[in-house]
This record gives structure tokens, C-alpha cells and sequence, in this order.
């Protein structure tokens, strides 16, 4: 007779989904301490760090880059990326 009692809870982590989320961690940490001596490290840069550790990094950008940088000390973002800014002309001021 099956024991319906025994058998795993929904809330149970899997033990791939626990190695997993080691490895995350330590890949972080790692990036963490390279931010800490090379404060300038680009985004390119740190993705070829990262590679050593796994070669298929989808979560770079979304969780791995910004958790890194924050834990180094560094803003989650850089303040200077993106397009940069235009003088802005207001059109109600008159000449």
C-alpha cells in the first residue's frame, strides 16, 4: 500500500535547484571580489570573468551583474550608461 503521507512537499527545494542557486552565489562573490580590485571592470570584461566559472550565463545581466556590483560597494547600475543626455530647450521662455 502507497504511504500518500510520505512524499515530498511542493514547498521542498530540489537539490539541482539548491546547487544551482550555490553556484549563483559564488559566481556573484567572485565577481564581487574582482569589482573590489578593478572598480573599472567593464560589463565585457566581467561576462569573460564570469564564463571560467559557466559558459551559459542567461542571468548575467539581470541578476549577476547588478548583485555583484552592489555587493563590491558599487551602485547596482553605472550612472554613465545608456544614451547620453541632451541640452533640453524650452520653448516658453521667450528670446
Amino acid at each position: 500500500m502507497t504511504d500518500w503521507f510520505n512524499t515530498p512537499d511542493p514547498s521542498d527545494t530540489p537539490a539541482e535547484d539548491e546547487d544551482l542557486l550555490d553556484q549563483v552565489d559564488a559566481v556573484i562573490s567572485a565577481l564581487a571580489d574582482k569589482l573590489v580590485q578593478n572598480r573599472e571592470l567593464t560589463r565585457t570584461e566581467a561576462l569573460a570573468f564570469i564564463k571560467q566559472w559557466t559558459p551559459e550565463c542567461a542571468i548575467f545581466l539581470s541578476v549577476i551583474w547588478p548583485a555583484a556590483r552592489e555587493l563590491a560597494g558599487l551602485p547596482r547600475k553605472k550612472s554613465d550608461v545608456g544614451r547620453p543626455k541632451k541640452n533640453s530647450v524650452s520653448f516658453s521662455d521667450p528670446p
